[in-house]
């Protein structure tokens, strides 16, 4: 099945960013299953690592041979979520992309969204894959529910600190303008290391008076591989919403 994108030319000014660590067992078979549903001319892919010992990056390298759309990123430095997003949508806008979609490695996020999202981007400058909204689509499969409380509890906190309206404000799936994302990532003076990153940039994006929308997705549990989650993680979600709202006032 191929996809269509937002311009008339399809898919090829979209750039997906995926940041990892440690993803060697899933991030071929997600390529793969992008390739699947939406042609080797379809979304560009650009896997952001953080230099893993697993050899991630190598195991995307190797694919290039057979999906030229593919890049791949070895990141040196202070290792974290925030900073591989930041550093790959900087990537792709640095490279004419006009559309930038992040999205997790281990299939969480299901791909055939994708398509969807796109679409929804005609009339929005940030559309996030929600796993919580009333919308056809939103659904929560393979995950305890100890984690869904906690993410639920988590939007909440988000909201009620630095109000963006939506209903899943800690989602990772998301789709942005490219020129609305340059000015998202121009505001920050230094952008959360970890998951606070989502909040942040949703923050600044309503800053920016953005149109934010949002489409049901599948979320699913982890099959493979570890939780990137810490307590150091943990606690900056909690401490930069604070921050931002105080920054409000």
């Amino acid at each position: 099945m191929a996809a269509h994108g937002p311009s008339e030319g399809g898919t090829d000014d979209t750039y997906i960013v995926i940041p990892t660590y440690n993803e060697r067992e899933n991030i071929v078979p997600l390529i793969e299953e992008i390739v699947r549903l939406y042609g080797v001319a379809g979304p560009r892919i650009v896997v952001v690592d953080d230099n893993s010992p697993d050899g991630t990056a190598a195991a995307v390298v190797e694919t290039g041979a057979r999906f030229p759309n593919v890049h791949a990123i070895v990141r040196s430095g202070t290792r974290g979520y925030g900073h591989a997003c930041a550093d790959g949508m900087a990537y792709a806008i640095d490279r004419g992309a006009a559309f930038v979609i992040t999205m997790d490695a281990d299939f969480s996020h299901a791909p055939e969204s994708l398509g969807p999202m796109l679409e929804a981007a005609r009339e929005a400058d940030l559309v996030i894959g929600s796993r919580y909204t009333a919308r056809h689509g939103s659904d929560v499969q393979n995950w305890p529910l100890s984690r869904q409380w906690l993410s639920r509890l988590a939007n909440r906190y988000v909201n009620w600190l630095t109000p963006a309206g939506v209903h899943d404000a800690t989602s990772g799936f998301r789709c942005w303008r490219a020129d609305v994302l340059r000015r998202v990532l121009s505001r920050r003076e230094s952008h959360a290391a970890g998951y606070a990153f989502l909040p942040e940039t949703l923050y600044r994006a309503g800053l920016e008076g953005a149109r934010i929308t949002e489409v049901g997705s599948v979320y699913r549990g982890r099959a493979k591989g570890e939780s990137k989650m810490s307590l150091a993680i943990v606690i900056e979600s909690l401490w930069i919403p604070l921050r931002l709202r105080f920054s409000r006032l």
